[in-house]
């Protein structure tokens, strides 16, 4: 039954983009900072180790009948979660995509980030981060963690509404937007953070 889900799983992340290099990631943001002002879009980048290419090695930890090190179950939990976001992503992109593009970076690949943006966290399954004519637009939804939302618990309806406010602060030329109704701050308990 798993192996059906992550097969599935799998065909719908295909439907992101995927950035494969570190100078894709930067050239995607650069390139979008040069488009003119009224054809600029906003860029939400997924980045995380547990993606598509990694759904056979879930797959493989969620199998071995609860005798797995507790690594392989959070690792198997990482995928899970991920895949929930890609899930959601696939779904709000044909809402949004006249004003927002989304890609997905394999940071198990693309490691060059890992530093900058503290993708370092074993806690943490992924990260979504929105960019703006070449500058971060950080996003506070009640966390403490301002620069990235790192948590699937966002529903579709909240993610739609993060797009859209950072697009317009973004447009605006402001850093920061404030999803002041929405408050995951108890997302993060589970994990210890």
């Amino acid at each position: 039954m798993k192996q059906v889900r992550v097969s599935l799983l799998h065909t719908m992340t295909e439907q992101i983009r995927h950035l494969n290099t570190a100078w894709d990631v930067d050239r995607t943001i650069v390139l979008e900072n040069e488009k003119k002002q009224d054809q600029q879009k906003l860029l939400l980048l997924r980045f995380s180790k547990h993606g598509r290419d990694r759904s056979k090695e879930a797959a493989m930890a969620s199998q071995n009948n609860g005798q797995q090190p507790q690594q392989d179950m959070q690792m198997y939990q990482h995928f899970l979660e991920t895949q929930d976001i890609d899930e959601k992503l696939v779904k709000v992109i044909p809402v949004v995509r006249k004003y927002c593009q989304v890609y997905a970076v394999d940071t198990s690949k693309v490691t060059e980030f890992d530093a900058l943006y503290e993708f370092n966290d074993v806690d943490e399954p992924f990260a979504l981060m929105f960019f703006w004519a070449n500058k971060q637009v950080k996003v506070d939804v009640g966390t403490g963690n301002n620069n990235k939302i790192n948590f699937s618990q966002i529903t579709e309806e909240h993610l739609l509404d993060v797009i859209r406010k950072s697009y317009k602060v973004g447009n605006d030329g402001k850093g920061i937007v404030s999803i002041g109704h929405i408050n995951y701050a108890n997302a993060l308990r589970g994990r210890g953070v």
